[in-house]
């Protein structure tokens, strides 16, 4: 468990049971702008928030799995197969997003 405040941008998270990506965006009172993988609707989060930190990943044209937060360090990644852990595991009931 970490607080919002510890993490870096495009950290992933779960939150009451839906998962974000936090994004580059604050207000005047620090609190931070995330997008929910869920829904896809912003929400707002205090610094002090307590969420659990967790990865999503794509697949690179060799079908390696790698973190969407290094991808963009990766020429090869295929952002069409997005991924996140839950799916990945089997547990979650949404589709896997398309970018």
């Amino acid at each position: 468990m970490k607080y919002i405040e510890e993490l870096n941008i495009a950290d992933c998270f779960i939150y009451k049971e839906n998962i974000f990506i936090l994004t580059s965006d604050f207000k005047k009172n620090g609190a931070k702008l995330a997008i929910s993988l869920n829904n896809g609707f912003p929400c707002w989060f205090e610094l002090q928030e307590v969420v659990e930190l967790t990865s999503i990943f794509t697949t690179d044209k060799e079908n390696n799995i790698i973190p969407i937060s290094n991808a963009h360090h990766n020429k090869n990644s295929n952002f069409s197969q997005v991924s996140s852990v839950a799916h990945i595991a089997g547990i979650a009931k949404e589709q896997p997003i398309n970018y």
